[in-house]
């Protein structure tokens, strides 16, 4: 499989303190690619990184062959990278569907002119806003409004909406973050189902989740890259284990 999502030496310091330090990571396209690391390895800011929240310090980010290093977040979408944040971000006040179309509305960059239109006029995203909202298993709540969903359900409308950017490659942050059992294993469902199809590059606490649908495991600890490999490779790694357990892992 081909490299979609190259990072090199990236790195990323706050005054004198370094969140990233030198990281290199190779994503291969229709993979998912869990990044793991104790609280603190720097997670979140190499998320950050990549998808243009914050401008790294030295390194570069390629995606597809091109350098994409500093591009802003809301250019991301038109080069083919989505981004779920770990806190829901819809509009509360629109509905499951209408959020859904909106986001694929601006995505496939209809003119001015087509926002005087009625939306019985654009079919082709009325019926992939159906598609999207069948994939996360919302069909049944489609006229709801965002507000009046479970925490559960906000979840999967959020990565209905990151689908409605028509990514290659789709950033997953902490997806199943204070989700109950259930909903859990509804998430878990979800993301293995969009395997293939998409690229996932997914950041996940929950260590039973990674090991059970990643087909690559990066581990960061304290903002460096320690370990990658197949899920068993990292379940056995002794300087994993030592990360996990504050222990030198230099």
């Amino acid at each position: 499989m081909s490299v979609i999502l190259q990072c090199t030496g990236l790195a990323r310091h706050f005054g004198g303190v370094f969140a990233v330090n030198g990281v290199d990571l190779a994503v291969r396209e229709g993979t998912i690619h869990s990044v793991i690391g104790p609280n603190g390895a720097g997670k979140s800011t190499f998320f950050n990184l990549i998808s243009g929240e914050i401008l790294p310090s030295s390194g570069t980010v390629t995606f597809d062959g091109t350098d994409i290093t500093g591009t802003p977040p809301h250019r991301m979408p038109h080069l083919g990278i989505s981004r779920c944040f770990q806190r829901t971000n819809v509009f509360p006040d629109l509905t499951i569907h209408d959020n859904v179309w909106a986001a694929l509305f601006a995505r496939m960059n209809k003119g001015p002119a087509d926002y005087l239109k009625r939306r019985n006029a654009f079919p082709d995203i009325e019926e992939k806003t159906a598609q999207i909202i069948r994939e996360v298993g919302l069909a049944h709540k489609t006229t709801a409004l965002a507000r009046t969903l479970s925490h559960g359900q906000s979840r999967m409308l959020e990565v209905a909406v990151s689908l409605a950017g028509l990514p290659r490659l789709l950033l997953l942050d902490e997806p199943t973050q204070g989700l109950a059992p259930e909903a859990t294993v509804e998430m878990t469902h979800l993301i293995r189902s969009l395997a293939g199809r998409y690229t996932i590059l997914l950041i996940e606490h929950k260590m039973n989740i990674v090991m059970e649908i990643s087909d690559t495991v990066s581990v960061l600890s304290l903002g460096r890259m320690i370990e990658e490999g197949p899920p068993a490779q990292i379940r056995t790694s002794q300087r994993v284990q030592d990360a996990y357990l504050g222990r030198d892992t230099a």
